[in-house]
């Protein structure tokens, strides 16, 4: 699914900002 990996995405851009 598309979703799954935008969630991922999302996940992975937010521990960057950290």
């Amino acid at each position: 699914m598309k979703f799954g990996l935008f969630f991922q995405n999302f996940l992975s851009e937010n521990q960057s900002s950290e």
